[in-house]
């Protein structure tokens, strides 16, 4: 038998309502749907772009409040990973937090822009 099969099987069991005697008579008890699985997303652990890496916004609009706002709107699409650091850094902030928003906008939870990392030929 299968993972997927035996899955199935305690999934549809799960389901199932259950009976419980309660003093001679017999209630059947509900059992709330189960919960979504969670997904796990993939940490981003490193860095995989370099200097010459192009950014491509993903949402027209900023989804951002505050000052990670400011630096949200220093994006241009088709801007390189240097460009916007270099940016950044001209607003008055350090690059740790230039690379920081890298990670976290291309980041499988926020997907607010990819990086994409030119051909090496």
């Amino acid at each position: 038998m299968s993972k997927s099969s035996r899955a199935a099987k305690r999934a549809a069991k799960a389901q199932e309502p259950t009976t419980e005697q309660v003093e001679g008579s017999t209630t059947i008890t509900e059992v709330a749907a189960p919960a979504e699985a969670k997904v796990k997303l993939p940490a981003v652990s490193k860095r995989d772009w370099g200097p010459g890496s192009v950014i491509v916004l993903l949402r027209s609009t900023n989804p951002k409040k505050g000052k990670s706002a400011e630096r949200y709107a220093l994006y241009r699409d088709g801007m390189t990973v240097q460009e916007y650091t270099d940016a950044v850094v001209k607003a008055g902030y350090s690059k740790t937090f230039a690379n920081g928003d890298l990670k976290w906008d291309s980041g499988p939870r926020h997907g607010f822009i990819r990086i994409e990392t030119p051909a090496k030929s």
